[in-house]
This record gives structure tokens, sequence and C-alpha cells, in this order.
């Protein structure tokens, strides 16, 4: 029997690099082109308007983003099963122990199973 396991989540995440300050850098350069653009003189309106609506749904995606208390240590799951399943391909479960706060381990379990209608 091959082992499978993956390493121990460290205490503190160090997963990819987190989509936050890029998503962050692209909206603020967006602004900046659109300001720009606007500066120049005689702006098409339409444009600035649809620049400015995807503007804001950037900025509704990063809040979302910003909003997820876990996102670390699901960009480290996220890890793990890539690097199981480039090992393994033939594993079909994933068990997964995430401690989410300090002090003793009262254990709640989540099954996610994509290929049925249930969730518990």
């Amino acid at each position: 029997m091959e082992n499978n396991s993956y390493k121990p989540v460290p205490k503190e995440p160090t997963s990819k690099i987190s989509p936050l300050p890029l998503l962050d850098e692209m909206i603020r350069n967006q602004e900046i082109a659109l300001r720009n653009y606007i500066e120049k003189g005689n702006p098409n309106e339409t444009y600035v308007r649809i620049q400015n609506e995807n503007i804001s749904k950037l900025y509704q995606v990063f809040n979302f983003i910003e909003g997820l208390n876990h996102l670390d240590y699901f960009l480290l799951i996220e890890d793990a099963i890539s690097s199981l399943s480039a090992r393994d391909p033939e594993i079909s479960v994933l068990n997964i122990v995430m401690k989410v706060r300090k002090g003793p381990d009262n254990i709640a379990i989540i099954t996610l199973n994509p290929f049925c209608d249930e969730t518990v």
C-alpha cells in the first residue's frame, strides 16, 4: 500500500500567492487607465460607462474573495489535492482534518460529494 499522505498544514498558511493583491493591482491599473483616457478629452461616454461597470464588478469579486475567512487554507487544500492526485490518480476520497480554532477538538464532519445531490 502506497503512502499517499500529505504533509500537515502549518499553523500559519503558506499557500500559493493570494489572488487578492493581483486583483487589487489589476483594478487600480484599470482605474488609472480609465482616468488617463478621460483626461485626454472627448471620451466616449459608452466606453467610460462600460469600463466603470467592469471596475465595479471587479471590486465586487475582490470583496467576495476578501470575505472568505479561510481562503489561505482552501488554497493549501487545493495544493494538497493536486499533489496527491498527481501521485496517485486512483484516489477517489480524501480525508481532511482542519482545525478552525484553538482549544479542544469538537469535531464536525462535512461530506462533499459532487457526484450526488446530498451534502452534509
